[in-house]
């Protein structure tokens, strides 16, 4: 029988710091503030470290709501909230197991962006992401697994 305690697994990326992402959404501007809705979906590999088996998170859907506020005519501020699940791995090379699951979780986050014109800008996002307790048959870990994410890109609206 197989039994392991995944407790003390540190977080620490190993080699893939960064991650690529696409997303879609609608927003509704008003002369004071927005509100809108975004659906993502983000290319990501956490290796997280423990001394037995390799656990790992993979990509991430989301969807969330938004809402901002122009600062000036052209730098905008939001706050995000939304929902997210992930895939996530374990692998026990010594007893030729390994066990895979989808886990759900929420997300919260602000961000800012700069408009260059009508239609183009550059945002940056900051996302705490934490998603249910991974359990992988006889390995349980006590703790529920958090992220922390950082992205900056370029947003075109239609």
């Amino acid at each position: 029988m197989i039994k392991g305690d995944l407790s003390n697994v540190s977080t620490s990326r190993q080699s893939n710091f960064f991650s690529y992402g696409a997303y879609a959404g609608y927003e509704l501007s008003f002369p004071s503030l927005f509100i809108a809705a975004e659906a993502d979906f983000i290319w990501n590999e956490a290796t997280m470290k423990s001394r037995h088996p390799e656990y790992e998170k993979q990509n991430i859907l989301g969807i969330s709501g938004l809402v901002g506020v122009p600062v000036t005519q052209s730098i905008d501020l939001y706050g995000r909230a939304g929902l997210v699940r992930s895939e996530f791995k374990l692998k026990e090379p010594a007893n030729n197991a390994s066990f895979s699951q989808d886990k759900n979780g929420w997300s919260l986050g602000f961000g800012g962006r700069f408009r260059f014109d009508e239609r183009m800008s550059a945002r940056i996002d900051y996302r705490y992401n934490q998603f249910d307790q991974p359990r992988f048959g006889v390995y349980t870990t006590s703790k529920k697994a958090r992220e922390h994410l950082i992205s900056v890109g370029l947003q075109y609206q239609f």
